[in-house]
């Protein structure tokens, strides 16, 4: 920060508000004056600390950002001490590579979490700064809350040349800025039945909650671990040491939170990973998930609160008993025995039910269609085993199967995407880059080795994609006001 900064800044500008998002905040200063204190990225700014201690006068203290003016407060309850660690030393000090991975959003099934510059259309005109202007609050910002907890009613969003703060970094500079273009309801918003938005409405607000820190402190880390496992005995979800999976997906297919549990990710079958997350010892890394998961076990919300108001105690594990070793030797020689004499007879058993499955389910790899049997299948049936009998086994490493996935996803994706261009009438060309922009797979399309087998994409690519002449008359039919 400049001599000239330091002393224009805290002349002019008002200070930082409760609950008002810190990059936000900086940005808003640029409505006063240039200045050099604004971090590259919006959603996880690093080496926040040299710039917030620069500024004392308009946003007080480290501390008091990290409590009230940035998302810590919630993501810190769901990572263990040395993720915590890291990610509070990210935002204080340098980058910490990687840091998506330790936030559990990095993964194929993080699709849902999308972080926009979201605001309230009604919170803009109440949630005024000292300078008149309105702010951006933390908790419309946070990846995947798509309603505002207060009004009850969707987020809205500019055009996205509006929300590409990279680009243009002018239109971030109040929440009420905008091009021109008006706001609009975050895609799919608005048309949510009435009861999956009550639940977003309910899940806001619940988010908003766990952004204070001095709400339900017991729902940190091993709280949550302690929550989750001692619920899911009372369920009957863990009987001992055994996850007991039928159980799990009928409590959450009979929850009304269902709908959050499948838009967070969370998979609950039968696996290692789901059975470590119901016996408490694996934590959801959001706190999306978190409201999600805690609220498909619970009755209500409120449980939740009595359960977490004081210290949680830790779950009681049901102690493994070893038998001796010639014991075990013994029983294990009686498995075999056994398995030699029955061992044909249940595979044929089986095998008929898997063969079945695969008719009913030909897009299903090996390893989904083994969650659909009963869980002594996997004791008889391996891929091998199947091969060598003659039963059909899907190969999810089949490079035909996996184009065709591909093509099939990728090509959606591009037709969606042009009917966001036209919905939004976007401010950019609808290029063949822009329309595969924000695919998982996007960086691959123009493989020269893998275009020729995505043939439904380059189908409508070809169709979708806006020629300048296209985009100018597009353009030419909206009068913007800059």
């Amino acid at each position: 920060m400049t001599s000239t900064e330091s002393l224009l800044l805290p002349l002019f500008a008002s200070t930082i508000m409760p609950g008002e998002y810190i990059f936000t905040y900086l940005a808003r200063l640029l409505y006063y004056s240039p200045h050099s204190l604004m971090p590259r990225f919006w959603q996880w700014p690093s080496g926040m600390r040299h710039v917030l201690e620069s500024i004392p006068e308009l946003v007080g203290s480290l501390d008091y950002v990290k409590r009230n003016c940035t998302w810590l407060p919630a993501i810190t309850r769901c990572l263990p001490n040395e993720r915590m660690e890291a990610v509070v030393g990210h935002f204080e000090n340098a980058t910490q590579l990687g840091l998506m991975a330790l936030l559990g959003m990095s993964g194929p099934r993080t699709g849902w979490a999308k972080s926009l510059l979201a605001r309230c259309p009604v919170c803009i005109k109440e949630d005024l700064a000292g300078d008149g202007l309105p702010f951006f609050r933390r908790e419309h910002l946070l990846a995947g809350i798509r309603f505002c907890g207060r009004h009850k009613m969707p987020l809205h969003v500019p055009c996205e040349r509006c929300l590409d703060f990279e680009a243009f970094p002018a239109y971030t500079r109040h929440a009420g800025f905008h091009c021109g273009c008006g706001l609009k309801p975050i895609p799919g918003a608005e048309a949510l039945p009435a009861h999956f938005a009550a639940l977003e409405i309910e899940m806001s607000q619940i988010v908003t909650r766990l952004l204070d820190a001095s709400y339900l402190p017991h729902l940190n880390h091993e709280g949550i671990g302690r929550l989750i496992g001692a619920r899911s005995q009372e369920l009957g979800i863990v009987d001992g040491n055994f996850f007991r999976a039928e159980t799990a997906i009928k409590v959450v297919n009979d929850s009304r939170f269902r709908p959050l549990i499948e838009r967070t990710g969370i998979v609950v079958e039968r696996s290692d990973s789901a059975a470590k997350l119901f016996k408490g010892t694996k934590v959801v890394r959001s706190p999306l998930g978190l409201v999600a998961l805690a609220g498909a076990m619970f009755p209500d919300w409120a449980d939740v609160e009595r359960r977490a108001a004081d210290a949680i105690p830790e779950v009681p594990r049901t102690p493994l008993v070893f038998r001796p070793p010639e014991v075990r030797a013994e029983a294990r020689q009686a498995r075999i025995n056994w398995m030699s004499r029955n061992g044909e007879r249940w595979f044929k058993y089986y095998a008929q039910k898997y063969e079945t499955e695969h008719k009913l389910h030909p897009e299903k790899n090996h390893m989904q269609l083994m969650r659909l049997l009963p869980h002594g299948a996997a004791l008889y049936l391996t891929e091998e085993s199947l091969k060598a009998r003659g039963y059909p086994v899907p190969d999810f490493r089949d490079p035909v199967q996996y184009y065709k996935k591909l093509d099939k996803s990728l090509s959606l994706h591009v037709k969606g995407r042009k009917r966001h261009i036209e919905k939004t009438n976007c401010k950019r060309r609808g290029t063949k880059t822009f329309l595969v922009t924000g695919h998982r797979m996007a960086s691959i399309y123009a493989n020269p080795e893998i275009l020729p087998h995505l043939i439904e994409t380059r189908a409508a690519l070809a169709y979708c994609e806006e020629t300048k002449a296209a985009f100018k008359e597009r353009m030419g039919r909206t009068r913007h006001v800059h």
